[in-house]
C-alpha cells in the first residue's frame, strides 16, 4: 500500500491550517526541532530542505529527490513509481 507523509520544521497548528487551505489530504508531521530532517541529511537549521524520499515497504531509501521545486515535483515523483510498480 503507498502512504505520503510530508514532515517539516513548522508546528501543527500551521500544518492544519495549510492542509485545509490547499486542500491536502495526506499526513504532515510536525519536525520543529528537525531531530527527523536531520537524520536524513535535510535539516539545515532552523528548517528543512525540500528534499523528497521513496522509502521501500522494507523502510530503505530507494529513491531521493534534493532540493526538490514544488512546480512538477509530483508528476517526478510519479513517474518514478509508475516504473518502480
Amino acid at each position: 500500500m503507498l502512504k505520503i507523509v510530508g514532515i517539516s520544521a513548522d508546528s501543527e497548528e500551521s500544518h492544519d491550517s495549510f492542509c485545509n487551505e490547499k486542500s491536502i489530504n495526506y499526513t504532515l508531521l510536525s519536525d520543529t526541532n528537525g531531530i527527523v530532517s536531520e537524520k536524513y541529511g535535510s535539516w539545515i537549521p532552523p528548517y528543512s530542505d525540500r528534499n523528497t524520499f521513496l522509502i521501500s515497504p522494507e523502510g530503505q531509501i530507494a529513491y531521493r529527490w534534493i532540493s526538490v521545486t514544488p512546480i512538477n515535483h509530483a508528476k517526478e515523483v510519479l513517474n518514478i513509481l509508475k516504473k518502480k510498480v
